[in-house]
C-alpha cells in the first residue's frame, strides 16, 4: 500500500503485472484464513456429534454426570457458536474489504491505462492520492473498530464461562439435594415398613401423657416462680428501704468525715508548724550553745584583757611615780646649776652667759616633753579606768543576761520532755494552744536576749569556696542543712565558685538563711559571671544588714576595659568597702579573689597592685585580702614566695599560715585559703587566735562523703574586737 503513494514507478515493469501480483497473494491469504476457519468449524461439528453420541450411550442411572457434561458441552457449543459467529463476520468484512480494494484497483487501472507521458512514465494525479489515503484512513478506523469488536467479544466469552461455571455449580449441588431427597425418601419408607399402625398410635399417645406431665410440671415451676418473685419484690421494697435509710446514714458519715479530715488537716498544720518551731528552737539552742561558749571565751578574754590592763595601770602609775622623782630630781639638779652657773656667771666673760642661756632653754624643752608625755600618759590611764569600769558592767550584764537565758533554757528543755513522754495527746484543744502561746513567748524572749548576746559579740568575717554551688545544691536539702548552719555563724562571708546563670540558687539560700536565723537580717552583694571562656563563676558577699553597710563596690576591671593593664586574673577581684559601727575598725575594705591554680603564684603578686590601686581610689588601707588563693602545695614554691610582694612587704600579715589545713579530705594537707590583712587599725582589732579555718565535718559530726557533698574547702574567718562603747550607747 506504501507503494502507490510514491510519486513515481520504474519504466520496465506494467501497472497491470503489479496489480495481478498483488490479487493472487491476496486471493492467496483468503484461501489460509478460510482453511483455518472450515477447518475449525469442521473440529466443532465433529466434537458435537461425538457429545450427542455419548450422550444417547450413558445410561439414566448417571444423573450427575450427565448433567455436568451436558453443562461443559452446552458452554463448549455456545462459546464455539460464538467464536465461530466472530470469525463468520470477520470473513465477511474481509471479503467486502477485499472486493471493495478489488473494485478500486481495476478503476485506478481504467484511469491509469490511458495516461501516459512521451517518455513512457505514468503520472498520478493528485485527487487520486487524496481518495486513497481517505480509503486507508477509513481502513484503519474499521480495522480498529474490528479489534474492539473482539476485545469485547472476548470479554463476553469470559463472562460467558464464569455464568456456566456458576450455572455448573448448582446443578451438581440440586443434584446432591435430590439424591439425599431420595435417601431420606428410602429411609422413612424403611421406618414405616418396620414400625406397625399400632406401635405409632402407642408412641403418640404415650407422648401426649409426657407432654401432660410436662405441663403439671411447668405449671408448679410456674407458681414457684410466682411466689419467688413476690418475695423478692417484697424484699426489694425493703432493701429499698435500708437502702435510703443506709444512704442518709451515708451522708451524716460523709459530713463527720469531712469535718474529721479538715480537724486532722488543721492538727497536721498544727503539728507541723509546732515541729518547724522545735526545730527552730532546737537549732536555736544550738546556736545559743555555741553563743554561750564564744561568750564565756570573750569573758575570758575580757578578765584576762581586765588583768593586763590592771597590770598596765599599775606598771603606769609606777612609770608616772618614776617619773615625778626624776622630774623633781631634774628641778632640783636646775636649782643647784643655777645657783653655780650665777656664781660662774660673775667670774666668767661676757661670752659664757649666752652659753648658760642655750642649756637653759634646752633643759625648759626636755621639761615640756616630759610634761607632755606625763598629761598623754595621765590621760590613757584614764580612759583605762573608764573603758575597765564599762567592761567590768558590761561583764556583769553579760553574766546575768547568759543566766536567763540558761534558765529559760532549762525550762523549755523540761518542757519539750515532758511533751515528748505524752503528755501532749492528754492536753485538749485549748490547753494545747496556751502551751503554743506560752512557747511562743519564751521563744521571743530567748531571740530577744539572743539578739543582746550578738551585739556584744565580735564580728566574725568568712571566706568559703562552696565549689560550684547551683541548683544542684539549692536542691538538695541536706547540704542546704549544713550550709545554713556554717553561713549563720558568720556576720560577713564571701562566697566563691558561684555558678548559678539563673540567679535563683542565691535567691533561694538568702531566703532560706533569713527563716533560719530569725535573730539577724541578711543581705548580699553579687559581682559580674567572670571568666575567659565558657566557664564563669561569680562572687558574692552575705551579710547581716543590722550590723554593715555596704558604703561603695568595684569591680576590678579587664583587659579589654581599659584601664586593667596585664591580663593576669583568670577571674578578676570583687571589692567591696563596708561600714562597721559594733568593731573598733569603722571602715575597711575587703578584697574578694578565687585565683586559678596554673597562675596562682602571678595572680597573688598582683593583689598588690590591686591594693595600690583601691588605696589611691579610697584613701583607705584597712584592707582584707581573702579567698581561695589556692596558696599552698605544688601550686607555690619556696623561690616564688621570695618574689611575691604580698609576702615580703611586712605591713601585711598573714593570718591563715602555711601549716593549716583548709582541705576536707584527709589525704590532702594544704592552705588553699587564706586570709590577709593591712593597716594599723584592722591588725589592732583582730581578736587574736580567732583566724582558722572551721572544721564542719568534726563541728557536725559529717563523714568525709558527706561533707565534700558540701565542698572540698574549708571555711577560713577572723573575729574584729567589738566597740565596747558603742554598745553600751546602744544596748538593748
Amino acid at each position: 500500500m506504501d507503494t502507490l503513494a510514491g510519486i513515481q514507478l520504474s519504466p520496465g515493469k506494467d501497472l497491470d503485472q503489479i496489480a495481478e501480483v498483488r490479487a493472487e497473494r491476496r486471493e492467496n491469504l483468503r484461501g489460509r484464513n478460510n482453511a483455518s476457519i472450515w477447518s475449525e468449524q469442521v473440529t466443532l461439528m465433529r466434537q458435537e456429534k461425538d457429545h450427542s453420541r455419548k450422550q444417547t450411550s450413558t445410561s439414566t442411572t448417571m444423573t450427575k454426570d450427565s448433567n455436568q457434561q451436558r453443562m461443559k458441552r452446552e458452554n463448549s457449543i455456545n462459546a464455539q457458536k460464538t467464536s465461530i459467529k466472530t470469525v463468520i463476520q470477520t470473513e465477511n468484512f474481509q471479503r467486502t474489504f477485499s472486493h471493495q480494494t478489488e473494485n478500486i484497483l481495476q478503476k485506478k487501472k481504467l484511469r491509469d491505462a490511458g495516461v501516459q507521458t512521451v517518455s513512457g512514465l505514468v503520472t498520478v494525479k493528485e485527487s487520486d492520492v487524496q481518495r486513497l489515503a481517505e480509503y486507508l484512513q477509513e481502513a484503519l478506523w474499521r480495522e480498529e473498530v474490528v479489534k474492539q469488536k473482539l476485545a469485547a467479544l472476548q470479554e463476553s466469552t469470559s463472562s460467558l464461562m464464569n455464568s456456566s461455571n456458576k450455572i455448573w455449580t448448582a446443578r451438581c449441588s440440586e443434584d446432591l439435594l435430590r439424591n439425599k431427597i431420595k435417601a431420606l425418601e428410602a429411609q422413612l419408607q424403611v421406618c414405616l415398613q418396620k414400625f406397625p399402625k399400632d406401635g405409632v398410635r402407642k408412641l403418640v399417645v404415650q407422648m401426649e401423657k409426657q407432654k401432660l406431665i410436662y405441663e403439671e410440671k411447668a405449671l408448679v415451676a410456674l407458681q414457684r416462680a410466682t411466689q419467688e418473685k413476690t418475695e423478692a419484690l417484697s424484699k426489694a421494697e425493703t432493701l429499698q428501704e435500708v437502702q435510703i435509710t443506709a444512704q442518709a446514714e451515708a451522708v451524716k458519715w460523709q459530713s463527720l468525715y469531712e469535718e474529721l479530715k479538715l480537724s486532722t488537716g488543721q492538727l497536721r498544720e498544727t503539728q507541723h508548724l509546732s515541729n518547724e518551731r522545735l526545730q527552730q528552737l532546737h537549732s536555736q539552742v544550738e546556736l545559743s550553745r555555741s553563743r554561750e561558749a564564744e561568750l564565756r571565751e570573750d569573758v575570758l578574754s575580757l578578765r584576762r584583757e581586765n588583768k593586763e590592763l590592771r597590770s598596765n595601770i599599775c606598771l603606769l602609775a609606777e612609770d608616772n611615780h618614776i617619773l615625778r622623782e626624776e622630774i623633781q630630781r631634774v628641778r632640783d639638779g636646775c636649782k643647784e646649776s643655777q645657783s653655780f652657773e650665777m656664781q660662774d656667771v660673775l667670774t666668767s666673760e661676757e661670752a659664757e652667759p649666752q652659753v648658760t642661756l642655750r642649756r637653759d632653754s634646752e633643759m625648759e624643752e626636755q621639761l615640756r616633753h616630759t610634761q607632755e608625755k606625763l598629761q598623754l600618759k595621765d590621760r590613757e590611764c584614764e580612759e583605762l579606768q573608764t573603758e575597765l569600769h564599762a567592761l567590768e558592767q558590761e561583764c556583769q550584764s553579760s553574766q546575768a543576761r547568759l543566766s536567763q537565758c540558761r534558765d529559760e533554757l532549762r525550762q523549755l528543755s523540761h518542757r519539750r520532755r515532758t511533751l515528748e513522754e505524752g503528755d501532749l495527746a492528754k492536753l485538749s484543744f485549748t490547753d494545747g494552744l496556751i502551751i503554743l502561746c506560752r512557747m511562743r513567748t519564751e521563744v521571743l524572749l530567748l531571740v530577744a536576749g539572743l539578739c543582746v548576746l550578738n551585739v556584744t559579740s565580735s564580728l566574725k568575717i568568712c571566706a568559703f569556696n562552696i565549689q560550684s554551688f547551683g541548683e544542684a545544691k539549692a536542691n538538695n536539702q541536706k547540704v542546704m542543712a549544713i550550709l545554713l548552719k556554717i553561713l549563720s555563724r558568720c556576720d560577713l562571708c564571701l562566697i566563691q565558685e558561684v555558678r548559678d546563670s539563673k540567679g535563683e540558687a542565691i535567691q533561694t539560700l538568702v531566703k532560706d538563711l533569713n527563716r533560719f536565723d530569725k535573730s539577724n537580717s541578711y543581705s548580699y552583694v553579687e559581682s559580674e559571671r567572670l571568666g575567659r571562656k565558657t566557664y564563669k563563676e561569680q562572687y558574692v558577699y552575705i551579710y547581716r544588714d543590722n550590723v554593715l553597710k555596704v558604703k561603695e563596690l568595684y569591680q576590678y576591671p579587664r583587659v579589654d576595659e581599659g584601664t586593667n593593664e596585664t591580663d593576669v586574673f583568670s577571674r578578676e577581684p570583687f571589692i567591696i568597702r563596708f561600714h562597721s559601727p559594733t568593731t573598733l575598725v569603722k571602715d575597711f575594705v575587703l578584697i574578694g579573689q578565687h585565683t586559678s591554680p596554673k597562675t596562682a603564684m602571678k595572680e597573688i603578686d598582683e593583689l598588690y597592685t590591686v591594693f595600690k590601686g583601691i588605696y589611691r581610689k579610697w584613701k583607705n588601707d584597712n584592707v582584707m585580702i581573702l579567698g581561695d588563693l589556692n596558696a599552698g602545695c605544688s601550686y607555690v614554691t619556696i623561690k616564688g614566695w621570695r618574689a611575691v610582694r604580698l609576702r615580703s612587704d611586712p605591713r601585711f600579715r598573714w593570718l591563715i599560715g602555711d601549716e593549716q589545713d583548709t582541705t576536707v579530705r584527709k589525704r590532702t594537707h594544704c592552705a588553699y585559703d587564706r586570709i590577709i590583712v593591712h593597716g594599723r587599725e584592722i591588725i589592732s582589732s583582730v581578736v587574736p587566735g580567732s583566724a582558722q579555718p572551721f572544721n564542719f565535718k568534726e563541728s557536725f559530726h559529717l563523714t568525709e562523703q558527706e561533707a565534700l557533698e558540701v565542698s572540698d574547702h574549708f571555711p577560713v574567718e577572723v573575729d574584729l574586737k567589738p566597740n565596747h562603747r558603742y554598745l553600751l550607747r546602744h544596748e538593748l
